[in-house]
């Protein structure tokens, strides 16, 4: 039996302005990962998409001060 692909077993789907571009595992994660493009990309939609349910977390502008 073969090995699952990483990008097959990840639930949370990282998009930026609707392009995706990244997948992750753990939902923490993926949001810590999310702000992080929110904060080199401050204009765009970072959206965080649970690949399960179908909920999608869209990522506000970081606090003052707050730099992951």
């Amino acid at each position: 039996m073969r090995r699952a692909l990483g990008w097959m077993t990840a639930r949370y789907q990282i998009a930026v302005d609707g392009q995706p571009r990244s997948n992750r595992d753990d939902k923490a994660i993926a949001i810590e990962a999310a702000e992080y493009l929110k904060y080199k990309h401050p204009h765009a939609e970072v959206t965080v998409r649970d690949l399960v349910s179908g909920d999608t977390i869209t990522i506000k502008a970081l606090p003052p001060g707050r730099a992951p």
